[in-house]
């Protein structure tokens, strides 16, 4: 059966805005005071172990090099320096380091921001797409939990577009980049 369009009201649609800045985590400041739009909040998931050392450089481990730069901004796109990014994966089997912290491990962003991850393309984990988890703090305060996705023709709900990585280069190396916007 079909079903005609509704429409929204203008205090409908104003409740269906706030409900999606609640959702993804972005109620700080109206979107258009953004120079820079923040990234979207994910999920954390269930492997997330807090105290992580710094990353260690994969380089005993079986897959394909995989590097990821970018930088740490802000809303109004200046760097965030010294903030400390956590990230966690699954390695090339899909499978998580969870008595260790075999691919997990923080990074201190540069002066400018900046960031290098040097790892390992995670492989699909169960029914999900590839990911590396990602959270990013600043001053102790935690500003972003997320993922990015490595997608091969297989989304799952908590994909989002903003989200995909599409990593560049052939053989053993790869090389992306992703620049991480906070709200502070």
């Amino acid at each position: 059966m079909k079903r005609a369009p509704i429409a929204i009201g203008g205090a409908a649609a104003i409740a269906v805005g706030i409900f999606v800045a609640l959702s993804i985590g972005q109620t700080s400041r109206p979107a258009e005071n953004f120079k820079c739009f923040p990234t979207e909040n994910n999920i954390e998931g269930p492997y997330y172990r807090p105290g992580a050392p710094a990353w260690q450089v994969p380089t005993d481990l079986p897959g394909t090099r995989l590097v990821v730069k970018g930088k740490v901004v802000d809303h109004n796109c200046e760097p965030v320096p010294g903030a400390m990014i956590d990230f966690w994966q699954a390695d090339s089997k899909g499978e998580y380091d969870n008595s260790g912290y075999v691919l997990r491990g923080t990074i201190e962003a540069g002066v400018n921001g900046s960031y290098k991850l040097d790892t390992i393309q995670p492989a699909k984990y169960e029914t999900r797409p590839a990911h590396i988890h990602v959270k990013v703090w600043d001053k102790g305060q935690e500003l972003l939990t997320t993922q990015l996705y490595i997608i091969e023709n297989d989304k799952d709900e908590f994909v989002r577009d903003s989200l995909i990585i599409k990593p560049q280069g052939q053989g053993g190396n790869r090389t992306a980049s992703f620049d991480f916007v906070v709200l502070r």
